[in-house]
């Protein structure tokens, strides 16, 4: 049972979402009020990891949440649920609408669709930001500390030559550091 729920659930939002992993995330925060398969907190360090962890971002958190579920076969069947819709949907539009992404129409809805896409991830930006920042209300000040450093030495002209990679490291080094 709780294979299906999860292929459903991880089904649901590869429909409703699109855009990849960042689109993922509303639906996502939804999960720990629904299930007990992870905690608030846990999804937070789940979307940090799935997002800049190497491949994409939500199938990366659909295999963390599958796993914490029911193992292997969960994360098996979170996948399956998150890809299985799109690869449909896909192979069915490339069928039918040959030439069709020409039309005015339908660029101007796609146009149209990004700012609905943006306001939803950054309403889970706030939310995260609210969990990550905030202890019982109050301000979590050596998180908020380490946020400040990182959006100040990002913004310096002569480190935004220093490659993602090295910024995703020094990030999780200090995560790690400030956790304990």
């Amino acid at each position: 049972m709780i294979l299906w729920t999860l292929f459903i659930n991880f089904a649901r939002i590869a429909v409703c979402t699109l855009g990849g992993g960042s689109a993922t995330i509303p639906f996502l925060m939804e999960l720990p009020q629904r299930y007990d398969w992870v905690t608030s907190k846990q999804l937070a360090g789940i979307i940090a990891v799935g997002e800049s962890a190497p491949g994409p971002g939500g199938v990366n958190m659909a295999s963390y949440i599958g796993y914490e579920a029911a193992g292997i076969a969960g994360v098996v069947s979170a996948v399956a649920g998150l890809c299985l819709p799109s690869v449909l949907i896909v192979l069915v539009l490339a069928a039918c609408l040959k030439g069709f992404e020409r039309r005015p129409m339908v660029r101007q809805f796609f146009y149209g669709l990004r700012p609905a896409v943006v306001a939803a991830v950054a309403v889970a930006v706030i939310g995260l930001m609210k969990l990550m920042l905030l202890r019982g209300g109050l301000p979590y000040w050596r998180a908020i500390a380490v946020y400040a450093a990182g959006m100040a030495v990002t913004h310096l002209p002569a480190l935004k030559r220093v490659h993602l990679f090295v910024w995703i490291l020094a990030a999780g080094g200090l995560g790690m550091l400030f956790a304990f």
